[in-house]
C-alpha cells in the first residue's frame, strides 16, 4: 500500500516530526531519558533496601519481645520445679502440678525456649556459671545444678548456676 508520497510504508507524521516525537534515541531526549532511567533504578533499589531493612527490623524487635517475656516466665518454672518437689509422694495433687508443669514446657518449648544441658557435662562459661568449685577426679565438669539455664533461639536467657569439679593439685 503506497502513501501520498508514494513509497512503500506508511507514516503517521512527516519525516521531520518523526524524528523529533518518535525517535527514542533523539538527542535532545536520549539524556534526558537515561538520568531519569537512573533516577528510578536507584528509587527502586532504596525501596527495596527499605523493605528488607522493615522487615528485619520488626523481626528484631518481636523477637527481643519475646525473650523479655520468656525471661519473666523463668521464675514461675523455678516455683513450679519447688512445687513439684515439695509434692512429691502427694499423690493426685502432684501428679496434676507435674501435668501442667509438662504442657508449660511443652508450649515454651514450641516458641524456641530449651533447658541447657548441665549436670554431668564439661563446664562452659558461655552457658554455665560456677557459683562454687570443688575438689574432683572429674575436671571441669558440672557435679551439680543450682538453678536450670535457659536459651533462646541461640541466645542466653539465663545461665545455669552450677558447682564444678576441678582436679585436686598434688
Amino acid at each position: 500500500m503506497k502513501n501520498e508520497h508514494g513509497s512503500g510504508k506508511s507514516e503517521c507524521c512527516s519525516r521531520e516530526q518523526h524524528e523529533e516525537v518518535c525517535n527514542p534515541c533523539n538527542s535532545k531526549c536520549s539524556g534526558e531519558c537515561s538520568e531519569l532511567k537512573d533516577i528510578l533504578q536507584r528509587l527502586q533499589a532504596d525501596f527495596e533496601n527499605y523493605k528488607k531493612r522493615c522487615a528485619r527490623e520488626s523481626a528484631e524487635a518481636m523477637e527481643r519481645g519475646s525473650m523479655d517475656v520468656l525471661a519473666g516466665i523463668l521464675p514461675v518454672l523455678d516455683s513450679f520445679e519447688l512445687a513439684l518437689k515439695s509434692l512429691e509422694g502427694q499423690g493426685r495433687i502432684s501428679d496434676g502440678v507435674r501435668m501442667i508443669y509438662a504442657q508449660l514446657c511443652s508450649a515454651l518449648e514450641s516458641l524456641g525456649l530449651r533447658k541447657i544441658e548441665a549436670l554431668g557435662m564439661k563446664f562452659d562459661p558461655n552457658v554455665h556459671e560456677a557459683l562454687m568449685v570443688e575438689d574432683s577426679d572429674k575436671g571441669d565438669v558440672v557435679l551439680e545444678e543450682f538453678q536450670k539455664g535457659y536459651v533462646f533461639k541461640d541466645a542466653v536467657l539465663r545461665h545455669s548456676r552450677v558447682k564444678i569439679g576441678k582436679n585436686p593439685i598434688i
